[in-house]
């Protein structure tokens, strides 16, 4: 009688076990996670990398993404993938995982910015929010040495040294060549970056990024009038079909006025803002706040204008 006794009791606390160890990894399952993972934290401009973001429930739970939609942040989305209810090994709990393929063509510390990712099961429905991840994007033009930074050298120590034949006219041929290569590559590089979007598109979308800074009052008139010259100055090659880079604003005007693509009004319009951006650049003539962005705003609808007149053109409608 007393060894059944301790059988029973022995069966009702195993019982009990199980039921513990099962109400336990139930509550494990059910507490939703999120983790963020990055290919690089740090990229060039223009230089894909992927961002993932997993999501670990119940099984019976449902994970729903946010909409992605072009933009994320600072970054371009250039792909989407998604890998849904996937069972983990050893475990009553499954993932959920999104990956995006992002680039900029913005410089700086970016922000890929956190999600806000609904989980819903037999419990009740909550949102779990992922941290946000600081991206370095780095120009092409990064890390050059500063010529205005002094470095101090050792003194001039002579030696000796037994004339021997040179051959520095094969080191600055090779070096000449190099150098032509490398700043081939960098126009390249460039030009199918920009060949993305149409030069129309291309252009507003720098234009956006500047008032951006305009409003946040991170640049200076001097820098602003040096990129909107810039911008302008690439959309037209890029329109005119100009591939010499370096172009002054006067060869351009020239170009446009022997192409007679453009109207009358939108060469007039042209001129005048080349000349009021030298202005500003040569002669000293600071511009406002307010001023640079009514300046933006004229250079977007001159930039929408002289597309459709080019289309026009192209397609013989007046």
């Amino acid at each position: 009688m007393n060894r059944q006794h301790i059988i029973s009791e022995f069966k009702l606390l195993a019982l009990v076990g199980a039921l513990v160890l099962i109400g336990l990894n139930s509550s494990s399952a059910a507490t939703p996670a999120v983790q963020e993972e990055v290919s690089k934290k740090s990229v060039q401009v223009a230089e894909p990398f992927t961002v993932a973001w997993t999501v670990t429930a119940s099984a019976n739970a449902k994970v729903t993404f946010p909409e992605s939609g072009k933009q994320l942040g600072d970054f371009d989305i250039m792909d989407t993938n998604d890998l849904f209810d996937i069972p983990v090994e050893n475990s009553a709990a499954r993932t959920w995982t999104r990956r995006m393929t992002l680039e900029s063509i913005q410089t700086g510390e970016l922000t890929i910015p956190s999600l806000e990712i609904q989980v819903s099961d037999a419990s009740g429905s909550q949102r779990v929010r992922s941290d946000p991840v600081t991206i370095h994007v780095a120009s092409v033009l990064e890390d050059r040495s500063d010529p205005t930074q002094f470095r101090d050298i050792q003194s001039v120590v002579n030696v000796e040294v037994p004339v021997l034949p040179t051959y520095e006219w094969v080191w600055w041929t090779a070096g000449g060549f190099s150098g032509l290569v490398l700043l081939s590559m960098t126009v390249l590089f460039v030009t199918r970056r920009k060949s993305k979007l149409s030069p129309e598109k291309w252009a507003l979308l720098q234009l956006d990024n500047l008032e951006l800074e305009i409003e946040a009052g991170s640049t200076d008139s001097e820098k602003v009038t040096d990129k909107i010259s810039e911008i302008v100055h690439d959309f037209l090659q890029l329109q005119l079909g100009i591939s010499e880079s370096g172009c002054t604003s006067d060869e351009l005007l020239r170009q446009v006025h022997k192409d007679e693509q453009f109207s009358s009004d939108s060469t007039e319009q042209l001129t005048k803002l080349f000349s009021s951006l030298d202005q500003s650049k040569y002669a000293g003539l600071k511009m406002d706040s307010e001023t640079l962005l009514s300046t933006l705003q004229e250079t977007r609808l001159l930039v929408q204008r002289v597309t459709k007149e080019l289309i026009a053109v192209s397609t013989g409608v007046d």
